[in-house]
C-alpha cells in the first residue's frame, strides 16, 4: 500500500512513522513551501492599527496566519474595542488551543463566502485580514460590503516548488491508496497538478479541514476528515482507514 504525505517532513513525521509501521510505502512530497514575512515589518503595521482610535477586528483566514498573530498578541494585548474572526473551524481551533478568544466563521468554501454568509456587521470598523500574500482576493471585497475597512497584513508567502510539479509528473502514472494534506493551499497545488502538468491519482485523500477537503472533491473517490484539525485526530482516523483498507478486497483487485 502506497501513501502520499504532502506536509513538510517535520508534520509528516509522526504520521510517516505510524503509517511505516503498518507496512505503508511511504512518500512525503512537500507541495508547499512557506516563506515568512520578516516579523518587524507586519509585527508595525498591527501596532499602528491598535495605536488607533478606532474599533477593529482581526479576520484570520489560515492556521499558520492564527499561529503568527497569537505569538505577536503574546507581547501585545488586543485593545478593547478589538476583536477577533477566524475564517473556518481549523483556524479557530489553533486560536483556541493558544488560549486566543475568537469568533469562528464556519467554512463556506472561501474566506469571502465564510464572511457573506456570516452576515457579520463591520460598520466603521478597522479590518485587518491577517495571513499570505496570496489569500482569497475577494476577502476585502466582502469586508467592503460588511461596512468595514479592511488592510491586509501579510506575514508569509507560500509558494509550490517547480521542482515538486516536476516530481509529481514524474510520477503521473502511479496511483497511490492514500493521500494526506495538511492545509488547502497543498490541496490547491495538487489539483493544479493534476489539471496541468499530471499527478498520481489517490484512492483515498485525508484533508486537514473542510476547506480542503472541498478542493479535493471529485480528485479522489473517497474524501475524509478528522474530526479536529490536529495529529492525534489525523492518528485515529488514519488507524480506521487504514485497517478498511487492508482489509476490504475491493481495495485490491
Amino acid at each position: 500500500m502506497k501513501a502520499l504525505l504532502t506536509g513538510t517532513r517535520e508534520t509528516a513525521g509522526e504520521t510517516g512513522t505510524y503509517l511505516a509501521s503498518r507496512g505503508w510505502n511511504v512518500t512525503v512530497l512537500p507541495l508547499i513551501e512557506t516563506v515568512p514575512v520578516p516579523q518587524d515589518t507586519w509585527q508595525e503595521e498591527i501596532r499602528s492599527a491598535f495605536r488607533a482610535a478606532d474599533p477593529g477586528t482581526c479576520v484570520v483566514t489560515s492556521k499558520r496566519a492564527a499561529q503568527d498573530l497569537a505569538l505577536f498578541l503574546g507581547d501585545h494585548p488586543l485593545p478593547d474595542t478589538w476583536d477577533i474572526l477566524a475564517i473556518g473551524e481549523e483556524t479557530g481551533h489553533v486560536l483556541g488551543a493558544l488560549h486566543v478568544h475568537c469568533t469562528v466563521l464556519p467554512n463556506a468554501g472561501t474566506a469571502a463566502d465564510s464572511l457573506r454568509d456570516a452576515g457579520t456587521d463591520l460598520s466603521r470598523r478597522r479590518v485587518l485580514l491577517i495571513g499570505a500574500r496570496l489569500m482569497d482576493m475577494r476577502l476585502a471585497e466582502a469586508v467592503g460590503n460588511c461596512g468595514g475597512m479592511p488592510h491586509h497584513i501579510v506575514t508569509y508567502d507560500t509558494l509550490t516548488p517547480e521542482e515538486t510539479y516536476r516530481t509529481l509528473r514524474s510520477c503521473a502514472q502511479d496511483h497511490y491508496d492514500l493521500g494526506i494534506f495538511w492545509s488547502a493551499s497543498a490541496a490547491r497545488a495538487y489539483c493544479t497538478a493534476l489539471d496541468t502538468g499530471g499527478a498520481p491519482a489517490l484512492r483515498h485523500a485525508v484533508a486537514l479541514g473542510r476547506k480542503a477537503g472541498t478542493l479535493l472533491t471529485g480528485r479522489a473517490p473517497s474524501i475524509h476528515i478528522p474530526e479536529t484539525p490536529d495529529t492525534p485526530a489525523l492518528l485515529e482516523l488514519l488507524r480506521q482507514l487504514t485497517d478498511t483498507i487492508t482489509t476490504d478486497p475491493k481495495e485490491h483487485p
